[in-house]
């Protein structure tokens, strides 16, 4: 997976130049290009898409149910973020809980909110030919770390807080 939106931030070209040189292999190149972004743009991202991986790549130019989106998500193996700033937050945490390895900009604030919180991400800075061969071993530790992270008992946890600084 490649980006989250056809806007200009999440930088396609570039990610796709970290991209072109790797084996792929069969693997499909998923890039959702539905939302945001300017017609020009996103015309321009599936040429340079369809130059660069020829039947391999698959824009996204129709907005999918959410759960059909969901389901295609969980699919990839791994995930190129490389927005410089926070964006796609709905996708990253859908993407960590799928057991998905996923590659940040360190730029993008859940970067260092993911790191701070010891959820396991990378830099897209280190994605290489090796990057297709990692394991998804801490898939499990992760999706753990996001529910203790929003459960109920972690909310309960920060209003005591809140309300010690009120009393």
């Amino acid at each position: 997976l490649i980006g989250n939106s056809g806007s200009l931030t999440n930088n396609h070209l570039d990610s796709f130049e970290k991209l072109k040189n790797i084996n792929i292999g069969n693997s499909k190149i998923i890039v959702p290009l539905s939302y945001s972004g300017n017609s020009e743009y996103i015309k321009y991202v599936i040429k340079k898409g369809k130059e660069f991986f020829g039947e391999n790549f698959h824009p996204l130019t129709e907005r999918l149910p959410l759960e059909e989106y969901s389901k295609l998500l969980a699919t990839c193996k791994i995930a190129l973020m490389n927005q410089k700033r926070q964006e796609s937050g709905g996708n990253l945490f859908h993407l960590i809980g799928s057991e998905v390895i996923v590659f940040l900009n360190k730029d993008n604030g859940f970067y260092s909110f993911f790191k701070e919180n010891d959820i396991n991400v990378y830099d897209i800075k280190s994605f290489n030919q090796d990057s297709l061969h990692l394991k998804t071993d801490n898939s499990l530790y992760n999706r753990k770390k996001l529910l203790d992270l929003y459960s109920n008992t972690h909310y309960k946890k920060e209003i005591e807080k809140l309300l010690e600084i009120f009393k």
